[in-house]
């Protein structure tokens, strides 16, 4: 299985200890299915942006951006860079999310609520954090095409489910 983590995602997992942080974590740890192994990618372009947004809005000093950034591209895979864009409002998301397909990845994990409104590309699912985190913390997966406005709806089922 392929996953995708975008900038928000990252960029939470390395400031806080939250969801994001738990979901990197179990990433490394967890996988659904025990004979399939999890590949975490992400691209250059949200490399760029950990590089651009961690100095300037958590003020890291260049150092600790590099070992950031350094540990990202020994853990995970670099998708290659797309020549086409997704349609969607965000240009920048328009790249990433190509650059994600183009890896062939199944799932593109982010926080950006404009982008989980698009649901999927192709066949690669758009997800939330916690919607992953509770994917390999319960076992239970995440339908493919599930619609995001009944995300609340759908987690209580699903918690009720497992409870």
């Amino acid at each position: 299985m392929k996953v995708f983590l975008d900038t928000n995602v990252l960029l939470s997992a390395l400031v806080a200890k939250g969801v994001c942080h738990d979901l990197v974590v179990a990433l490394k740890t967890t996988s659904p299915n025990p004979f399939e192994r999890i590949q975490c990618h992400t691209c250059e372009r949200v490399l760029l942006e950990l590089k651009t947004h961690l100095p300037t809005k958590f003020k890291w000093s260049a150092s600790d951006t590099d070992s950031a950034i350094t540990t990202f591209c020994d853990e995970y895979t670099i998708a290659p860079a797309a020549y086409t864009t997704v349609p969607c409002k965000d240009a920048d998301d328009g790249w990433i999310l190509a650059d994600a397909q183009l890896a062939a990845c199944d799932y593109f994990i982010t926080g950006d609520k404009e982008v989980l409104t698009l649901y999927n590309v192709g066949s690669m699912r758009i997800c939330t954090p916690r919607e992953m985190l509770l994917w390999l913390r319960t076992g239970i997966p995440i339908p493919k095409f599930e619609a995001h406005e009944d995300r609340a709806k759908y987690l209580v089922q699903r918690l009720e489910k497992i409870y």
